[in-house]
């Protein structure tokens, strides 16, 4: 199987539960091109894996990251956070 093709319809951002056990889990992330994930936070800690394209992690601590194919970046709890895609992107959260 790949991520690539999980995401059905051209949405501006889709978020799919591809694994999960107990609490943890795996959801793979497509944002398109110019598009923005929205404000949100996790209640655990998280890290986020950019597969493929180019996207911005932004927090509301003043943390920015351009994450490019192979690039993660770690995700605190309760911190509000968003993506913007600069290239339309892949990722991988795992929590």
């Amino acid at each position: 199987m790949n991520i690539a093709n999980l995401h059905k319809a051209e949405k501006k951002v889709s978020a799919l539960k591809i694994a999960h056990e107990g609490k943890a889990e795996i959801r793979a992330i497509k944002i398109l091109k110019n598009e923005v994930f929205a404000k949100h936070t996790t209640t655990i800690p998280a890290v986020l894996f950019c597969t493929s394209g180019e996207t911005v992690y932004e927090s509301e601590n003043g943390e920015k990251h351009v994450l490019k194919t192979g690039d993660y970046v770690h995700i605190p709890e309760n911190v509000v956070h968003w993506l913007t895609a600069v290239q339309e992107a892949q990722l991988l959260l795992i929590k």
